[in-house]
């Protein structure tokens, strides 16, 4: 045989390797390709859906913050600031891609759903894809196509943030299942921290969830985790970039409203 017809079977080996690669690693990949479809689809469909005054207020509202405005000084806002910062990086980049900053909204939305509903299945842990699609499937339908009503507001993206987190924890009370990767704990934890800082009283959907898993775990249950860990150092970075940025928030209270209270209590 000549050097040209070695290495023409060298290369018709190796692609046939990577073929037979590919044919085995395609029943675990094709959920997560047929729930990104999904999401494309959804995301285009749904791109110029209209959304409800309270999201219009919140983008409104993060022009004027881009354009030198003082948010609770010229500004009459009594809640937290963290929904109208996320706003402020989508309204630039929609002008820089010269989109509808809502229309970038829901595609953002939408994928934040598909992340959600991944990252459930991922920590399911089923043995077959086609297990694995559903639970993918039914997760993305209920934070994203089931909320249509108030797609993008705080409920709907504290929902998207919180299954995730919800599925990390019963993942633990799995001693088949193993332990989650701190990877994949860190990241649903990431989310969750932006979910549950959007509203005051958001903070008990951790609490309650840390008491059932108490009460599953017993002995076993531990506190330092790699989840718990990233929630209080997120929570202590914004507690902090709060009062420094717009202390005028705290100031719009006294001592005797009872949001004072809950403000404790998500720093505690």
């Amino acid at each position: 045989m000549t050097k040209v017809d070695v290495a023409a079977v060298a290369a018709d080996d190796q692609a046939s390797v990577l073929i037979q690669r590919l044919k085995a690693q395609l029943p675990a990949q094709l959920p997560a390709c047929l729930l990104a479809s999904i999401a494309i689809v959804t995301a285009l469909t749904l791109r110029g859906m209209p959304l409800s005054h309270d999201v219009v207020w919140q983008f409104w509202i993060a022009r004027q913050l881009l354009g030198g405005s003082q948010l609770y000084l010229d500004i009459w806002e009594v809640n937290p600031p963290l929904w109208f910062w996320t706003a402020m990086p989508i309204r630039l980049l929609a002008q820089a891609l010269h989109v509808p900053p809502l229309q970038l909204l829901v595609m953002g939305v939408v994928a934040l759903g598909a992340l959600s509903a991944w990252l459930v299945g991922h920590l399911a842990g089923y043995a077959t894809p086609s297990r694995l699609f559903v639970a993918m499937l039914m997760t993305f339908w209920l934070v994203v196509i089931g909320p249509l009503s108030d797609f993008a507001q705080r409920e709907h993206l504290a929902l998207i943030c919180a299954v995730p987190y919800a599925a990390l924890l019963a993942r633990r009370t799995w001693a088949s299942a193993g332990e989650p990767s701190k990877g994949c704990a860190v990241l649903v934890a990431l989310m969750a921290a932006y979910g549950f800082a959007l509203k005051h009283y958001f903070v008990a959907i951790p609490v309650l969830l840390e008491l059932w898993l108490i009460v599953r775990m017993r002995r076993e249950w531990r506190l330092l985790r790699p989840e718990t860990t990233t929630l209080t150092l997120v929570a202590l970075v914004y507690a902090i970039g709060a009062v420094m940025v717009t202390p005028a928030f705290f100031q719009q209270y006294s001592t005797d409203d009872p949001r004072w209270l809950l403000w404790l209590c998500s720093l505690a």
